[in-house]
């Protein structure tokens, strides 16, 4: 169990990376429905992958 003052910011944590994972899942779709050469939505998909991991990092660690 989890002190109760920890719940709120548990909370807080786990919905500020959900919107994190939204956004990116939201992104990658939007590439990868796009009309774009496969190779330059490969690259832009590694670019947000990368955006991705930083982002998260400093929420965990």
């Amino acid at each position: 169990m989890y002190a109760t003052e920890l719940l709120p910011l548990l909370q807080s944590l786990l919905a500020d990376l959900a919107d994190l994972d939204f956004e990116h899942e939201s992104d990658v779709e939007t590439i990868r429905t796009s009309t774009a050469e496969e190779w330059l939505k490969q690259a832009a998909i590694r670019r947000l992958q990368e955006r991705h991991r930083e982002r998260c990092t400093s929420y965990v660690r």
